[in-house]
């Protein structure tokens, strides 16, 4: 056999710790909103989930100012 694909049972689970993400800017539309890519990762730095982010007025681009500590921290708070 060389290569063989099979489906398994629905209730076998994984459980990986996310311990980093990486943040893509896509788009960024001045005084409106930011569209973003974050990348999460496990201790050994691999992509294992991505999820893609509008920030708007409605969740906290008026927040975020020359500091990106405070994009991070709204980021973090929608990932959740």
């Amino acid at each position: 056999m060389n290569q063989i694909e099979f489906n398994i049972y629905p209730n076998l689970k994984k459980s990986i710790t996310l311990v980093k993400a990486e943040v893509k800017i896509l788009e960024l539309k001045l005084f409106e909103s930011v569209k973003v890519m974050v990348y999460l990762k496990d201790e050994n730095g691999s992509v294992m989930d991505t999820r893609g982010i509008l920030i708007d007025k409605t969740n906290g681009y008026n927040e975020w100012s020359n500091d990106d500590k405070t994009l991070i921290d709204i980021i973090k708070k929608l990932i959740q």
